[in-house]
């Protein structure tokens, strides 16, 4: 195949085609594509330290060495917060 400038360096002609209808759909559509996420946590997963009962006095008395400081937790609510 030879190289395009349009496509760029190495770019096989049919690029600028399915660019174009891309563009073109996204353009001509008001549907929005469904997104599923999912978050796979391995090794040692520590539910205390990922929502943070930053309000609980027990959280730090019992954690004093891993416990978060309720400075730096984004707070949900007045109670608990995600680690930063």
């Amino acid at each position: 195949m030879e190289e395009r400038e349009a496509g760029g360096i190495g770019s096989p002609p049919r690029c600028d085609r399915v660019r174009e209808k891309e563009k073109a759909h996204t353009m001509t559509t008001n549907k929005k594509d469904r997104v599923l996420v999912v978050l796979q946590m391995t090794g040692a997963y520590d539910a205390l330290n990922t929502v943070i009962p930053y309000n609980d006095p027990h959280y730090t008395d019992h954690r004093q060495t891993v416990s978060v400081d309720p400075a730096d937790v984004l707070h949900i609510n007045d109670e608990v917060g995600f680690h930063p």
